[in-house]
């Protein structure tokens, strides 16, 4: 992983006091939008998992639904 935080680098800037405050929100805005990237990824991850397991769910659901059918007809 190749995050490193803005602060260290803004010190050794020499410039305006403007130019490292666009250096920092720049910054952060590029982790806040990594980060985010990470938080959808694992949500694709999880509801990959939850599509996977619901298929079974459904069909173990719907067999249990019949039986229960078939036993109140007979």
């Amino acid at each position: 992983m190749g995050s490193c935080s803005g602060s260290a680098k803004v010190k050794s800037v020499t410039g305006s006091a403007s130019e490292v405050l666009e250096h920092t929100t720049f910054e952060r805005r590029a982790l806040m939008n990594y980060r985010l990237m990470q938080q959808n990824e694992e949500r694709k991850k999880i509801f990959v998992k939850k599509d996977q397991n619901t298929p079974q769910l459904c069909i173990t659901s719907s067999l249990l639904y019949n039986r229960r059918l078939q036993k109140k007809t007979h």
